[in-house]
């Protein structure tokens, strides 16, 4: 039976256990917090000496795996036995033979990460049609909505976030829902309950300062901001930990991208747009601006050679067809380049 993650959670902390909860996908975070979930909740500190395992798919074999599953709870009601890294089991399909009859008084979850069943394979049609199987797909967050992702999971621990503070982390830590959560329990630490979490509270908890970050160095290209630019190079120089040049080259080739498509949306609504760059925003209108700003100074065929110095110092910064290992030095080259376009 396939449900949503919200469901699923919402079903175990009202104790309600299925005998199997097969989780498979690409988003390790939905999978990590309703294994961890199980692994720390289901049993008591004192049922779990003798009524909780967890295995590894390369470390065990599929019949392992059974016999464990197959065993009775000892002073218990259940046992819990929780497979990870389950998609590099050797003969996995050999546990078909479980999962069409389970022990009712076993939990045995699966955490099938990065990959996906074949749903044309018995034990694909068998999960998501089975009472006794809890199966979640976890698929990977699109970049568009992990804002909008941000805003829900601090809401849910009764704190507020500012949108411009959103945007900061996502250019920062990307897409991956395990390194936000973590880097907001920082936050939560330290952050009152009673005042929305701003870009002032991650600098000093997280170390994104609000002035010299990757989002702002974008506003300075786009603009031709000589000055600023030339600030977020020295900031980082002397912070060398700050903007990792990986992490900056990989934002620029998404904001210069998103320029890109600007341009090709002439003519179309600011919704149609916003859209388009995928910006999904009730309030596109300030957001567009910048791009617009930068549209008018790089044209099409400068963006072609942004992309071009990016990759070319992307390699560099990673030791390919140079001897420089000076990061700071590359990245102020890096961005008198792209500025002088």
């Amino acid at each position: 039976m396939t449900k949503k993650f919200e469901e699923i959670l919402a079903e175990l902390k009202q104790k309600k256990y299925k005998p199997v909860y097969f989780l498979e996908g690409e988003e390790a975070f939905y999978i990590d917090a309703i294994s961890d979930f199980i692994e720390n909740n289901a049993l008591s500190d004192v049922e779990k000496s003798f009524n909780q395992s967890v295995l590894y798919g390369k470390d065990s074999n599929w019949k392992q795996v059974l016999d464990t599953a197959m065993r009775f709870p000892m002073m218990s009601n259940f046992q819990v036995v929780i497979l990870k890294e389950a998609a590099d089991l050797k003969d996995f399909d050999n546990l078909n033979q479980y999962f069409e009859k389970p022990l009712p008084s076993t939990i045995f979850v699966v955490c099938y990460k990065h990959k996906e069943l074949d749903k044309r394979k018995s034990l694909g049609k068998l999960i998501s049609k089975s009472e006794q199987i809890i199966h979640l797909k976890a698929e990977a967050i699109k970049e568009w909505d992990v804002e909008n992702w941000m805003k829900n999971y601090v809401h849910q621990q009764g704190y507020k976030i500012r949108t411009e503070t959103t945007t900061l982390l996502k250019e920062y830590l990307g897409t991956d829902l395990s390194k936000i959560a973590n880097e907001l329990s920082k936050l939560f630490l330290n952050c009152d309950k009673n005042k929305e979490i701003g870009n002032d509270s991650v600098e000093k908890y997280i170390g994104i300062s609000k002035d010299y970050n990757v989002y702002e160095l974008q506003k300075s290209l786009g603009s031709k901001n000589f000055q600023q630019a030339f600030k977020f190079v020295q900031y980082s120089i002397a912070n060398d930990k700050a903007n990792p040049m990986v992490m900056v080259v990989a934002s620029l080739y998404n904001y210069f991208s998103k320029v890109l498509i600007y341009q090709n949306c002439q003519g179309m609504s600011e919704g149609d747009t916003a859209k388009a760059m995928g910006i999904h925003s009730q309030y596109p209108t300030k957001l567009l601006a910048d791009y617009k700003i930068a549209s008018q100074h790089y044209s099409a065929h400068k963006i072609k050679q942004v992309f071009a110095i990016l990759h070319q110092y992307d390699l560099k910064s990673k030791g390919v067809n140079t001897s420089d290992s000076d990061k700071g030095g590359l990245m102020k080259e890096m961005i008198g380049r792209l500025i002088n376009l």
